[in-house]
């Protein structure tokens, strides 16, 4: 039990954790415990199991390895098995099921908590995120605020939620990134006096992405860099965020041979994951990379691949804007065709 508490904390406070270490004292606890029958060390294991998986955007595994750890935890009496469902929530939220499912999946564990066990705020910023994919924006700042005061005197939880929550799966995707860098930048800054630098390397690519689109491009250069030097080989999240961040500022400089290959690497690392709304994002970064020199027919079959990852989560502002891009690299194609350059 030592060894997996000491490994969950590791996950979020050192960027250079071995994950595949970290994995693989993971399943040696549960299967050490299962056959003690131990069901609160079994429940331990497996919820670090989920966090191994999720670092790793690998969500199916995860949310099968939340329902374990619930299971274990239910057996044991242990009343943080709604706890566990939350985590396997979490896991629906950031892979590959629909934003509907999310909801109604997200609805369901309020029902079954009663609101108890201080689960509430990771509920509601899941069902907030959903609700943002698919447009509704005033609810889901209403249940993401909501969220943040449930969190009482928990520091990592609120900073967490106010960059990853409030910035990214609101206000970023709203597209009012003055208050996305604003609140990226509070929960930076506040995870950094925590220490909580393998969390804060995403941040800081987050706030990469919120700086180019305020045309804030050497600032954002600098932040895709923090992120690139602080994060681990295997959060692929991170991995892929700072490289369509700097993909952009190199697209919008006209770097076009750096910004491609960078994008490209993005698609290639987001798609070892089940993390569809960040596949639909690389491929649209790299639809616009090649957009910028011309390259109109690949752009167009990224923007398509874009598409196809945003529909299938049911992430509609996504959706709509893939569709836009192709709408617009349809009429560069026409235009192309009709003067024949």
């Amino acid at each position: 039990m030592a060894t997996v508490g000491q490994s969950r904390l590791r996950l979020d406070t050192d960027a250079a954790i071995d994950l595949g270490e970290a994995e693989s004292k993971a399943r040696h606890a549960a299967g050490a415990a299962e056959a003690s029958g131990d069901e609160v060390g079994a429940a331990a294991a497996w919820r670090l199991l989920w966090h191994v998986h999720a670092y790793r955007c690998r969500y199916e595994p995860a949310g099968e390895a939340a329902s374990r750890a619930a299971v274990h935890a239910a057996r044991a009496g242990d009343p943080r098995w709604v706890f566990d469902r939350r985590l396997e929530l979490v896991a629906r939220t950031r892979g590959s099921a629909p934003t509907s499912e999310t909801i109604a999946l997200g609805e369901q564990v309020l029902r079954e908590s009663h609101g108890r066990y201080g689960i509430a705020s990771g509920v509601l910023r899941c069902v907030a995120a959903a609700r943002a994919a698919r447009g509704e924006f005033e609810l889901a700042r209403h249940l993401m605020l909501q969220a943040i005061s449930d969190v009482g005197e928990a520091p990592l939880d609120y900073y967490s939620l106010r960059a990853f929550g409030l910035a990214w799966d609101v206000a970023a995707t709203q597209g009012d990134w003055e208050t996305a860098e604003r609140e990226l930048r509070c929960g930076f800054e506040g995870l950094s006096a925590l220490g909580a630098t393998a969390v804060l390397s995403t941040v800081a690519a987050l706030l990469a992405h919120s700086l180019y689109r305020l045309g804030r491009d050497e600032e954002a250069e600098q932040m895709a860099a923090v992120s690139a030097e602080a994060t681990a080989k295997d959060d692929i999240l991170s991995q892929v965020l700072w490289r369509t961040a700097r993909a952009r500022v190199l697209t919008r400089r006209g770097d076009a041979a750096e910004a491609i290959a960078l994008a490209r690497e993005a698609v290639a690392l987001a798609l070892e994951s089940d993390e569809l709304a960040e596949q639909g994002d690389a491929s649209t970064a790299l639809a616009e990379a090649l957009h910028a020199v011309g390259e109109t027919a690949e752009a167009r079959a990224a923007a398509a691949d874009a598409l196809r990852a945003y529909e299938r989560k049911e992430h509609l502002v996504g959706a709509d804007r893939a569709r836009a891009l192709i709408a617009e690299l349809e009429a560069a194609t026409a235009y192309e065709t009709s003067t024949g350059s």
